[in-house]
């Protein structure tokens, strides 16, 4: 998924996903890498994506202040529109995932996508039990939806990287591989990738 113009969804761990990312970037590969380790809550799990989407290594003072506005649209959306903050972080990751969507439009070389530490996301959003847990859950599954169809409808290649590769996907393969495919790592049938999201968010 690296050095061809196929759009795969992968699954790899962390290092494999670190790896790909310096190989893309030598090849002179479109990439936006997004880490999801510190997403403990909606407001973090949106902010580690804006990070990554709006990355100040890429973009320079401009990401710097596309990050800033972040900030201070959040505060103005709480202040002004809604109570419920973690439900203000799940509408604004829409609009931001969308803002990525739209880039990816205008690039012509198949771009690659890391959405890396997932498992880690996960793992937060499944020790809280409370709206907030239920809504990063709902969250996660939709970068996992949105991740998904950008490889269906061709726009990029897609990397899901895990921090726990040996003890995550391999519970996962043997609960939704069957024969004669149970080493592989890409997940293009969306259906099969929709409900490996499930084992991960809602086991």
């Amino acid at each position: 998924c690296i050095e061809n113009d196929r759009c795969n969804l992968s699954v790899l761990n962390s290092v494999q996903a670190r790896n790909a990312l310096e190989i893309a970037r030598q090849i002179g590969r479109p990439v936006c890498y997004l880490s999801l380790a510190t997403a403990s809550s909606p407001h973090d799990l949106l902010f580690a994506v804006v990070a990554g989407i709006y990355s100040t290594s890429t973009l320079g003072v401009f990401g710097v202040l596309s990050q800033s506005m972040g900030i201070w649209w959040i505060m103005l959306f709480d202040i002004l529109v809604s109570g419920d903050h973690a439900t203000t972080r799940a509408v604004n990751l829409s609009l931001v995932l969308n803002h990525l969507r739209r880039a990816l439009e205008n690039i012509q070389f198949f771009p690659l996508i890391i959405f890396d530490h997932f498992d880690l996301a996960c793992q937060h959003a499944n020790s809280l039990n409370d709206h907030q847990g239920q809504t990063l859950r709902r969250m996660l599954f939709h970068i996992g939806i949105w991740a998904s169809a950008q490889v269906q409808t061709e726009k990029a290649a897609v990397i899901i990287g895990l921090a726990s590769n040996d003890t995550v996907t391999t519970t996962i393969r043997k609960s939704i591989f069957s024969p004669p495919h149970p080493s592989s790592n890409q997940y293009n049938d969306p259906a099969l990738f929709h409900n490996l999201l499930r084992v991960w968010l809602y086991k």
